[in-house]
């Protein structure tokens, strides 16, 4: 499947799309100066003569310019999507395009919510409708395979509590339907990462042996499992084409379930959620929410200005000139 990005741009009812495969580190390097730049960036690519948008899973990037409700929606990257600098990089961006009254929005559910805003059916792009996802036999079959741990997982029952790993993610989970409810008794509990496979069934990571702590920041999903309610929470990254595969395979069975998007880092907001205290062995690992505001700044400042990417260099200048302000702590300030 060609990895591909699609930006589109709606001025007076009309909206043109373009093809920006290849783009999808570098989309929001590009539109992040405001209004003018992103649509110069837009109209740089081959238009879509038919107007056929690619499907959410090729898409790892997209945009929609939509000049009649100014707003601007927008994912991918794999440095910027990552919480928490996501939320800081849409501050700062939005602090700026405000100045032209516009407001910035991060897409959630990635291509779907792209097509949404420019008044597209997410059906258009939808996962669902391309019979590309496994089956929940198939999922079920994986789970154990991977031996690296992605989802942390808490079972709720009437007098007791359990937490366990999964090496898929909570999406994937989610899309074995009911049978999920006797797979996750079979999961490894938390208290088993480390112990002998050969007695666990269940290898841990590799990296668990030279530095235990850090295992917690791999988590990017997690998931409750209360069987007293008969309801299932879960974040994490999810398409809209799998959401809607799994409100079909748990439509009958009794259970509800809530999406609950993404958050920074899982393995710490999973615990908050509960209000609960992260265990005691495990509270110091490196938590990409412990990093100070500074810290996350100057990241995203080195990924707008990476002087080895694609942006020439007296575009660098300028825009430091234009809109150095914007990474300098202004966003923290009303205008």
């Amino acid at each position: 499947m060609t990895r591909r990005a699609n930006v589109a741009v709606r001025r007076n009812g009309e909206v043109t799309l373009y093809d920006a495969r290849g783009d999808a580190d570098v989309l929001q390097r590009r539109v992040f100066w405001g209004p003018d730049a992103a649509e110069t960036y837009a109209i740089s690519h081959p238009t879509v003569e038919d107007g056929a948008w690619c499907d959410e899973l090729s898409a790892e990037a997209g945009m929609a310019l939509d000049f009649d409700a100014k707003t601007v929606v927008l994912f991918g990257g794999d440095r910027i999507s990552v919480q928490p600098y996501r939320s800081v990089f849409v501050g700062l961006m939005e602090k700026l395009w405000r100045r032209w009254g516009w407001k910035v929005r991060w897409a959630e559910l990635g291509l779907a919510r792209v097509v949404s805003q420019l008044g597209v059916d997410p059906a258009v792009v939808s996962s669902s409708e391309l019979g590309m996802l496994p089956t929940s036999t198939q999922l079920r079959s994986r789970l154990g395979s991977r031996h690296f741990i992605t989802t942390i997982i808490t079972e709720l029952r009437s007098l007791d509590r359990c937490d366990r790993v999964a090496d898929l993610g909570a999406a994937d989970l989610m899309l074995m339907g009911p049978s999920l409810l006797e797979a996750v008794e079979a999961l490894p509990g938390l208290d088993s990462i480390g112990a002998d496979p050969s007695e666990s069934g269940w290898g841990a990571p590799s990296f668990l042996d030279t530095d235990p702590g850090r295992w917690p920041g791999a988590v990017t999903s997690s998931l409750v499992l209360d069987r007293r309610s008969r309801r299932i929470i879960y974040s994490g990254v999810a398409l809209y084409g799998e959401l809607q595969r799994q409100r079909a395979l748990w439509k009958d069975s009794g259970w509800c379930f809530d999406y609950l998007g993404t958050m920074g880092c899982e393995f710490c907001a999973h615990f908050r959620r509960q209000g609960r205290a992260i265990p005691a062995d495990l509270k110091s690992h490196a938590c990409s929410d412990l990093a100070s505001e500074a810290e996350l700044v100057q990241e995203i400042a080195d990924f707008l200005f990476d002087r080895e990417g694609s942006q020439p260099g007296s575009d660098i200048e300028s825009m430091t000139r234009r809109f150095g302000w914007a990474l300098a702590g202004w966003w923290h300030h009303d205008c």
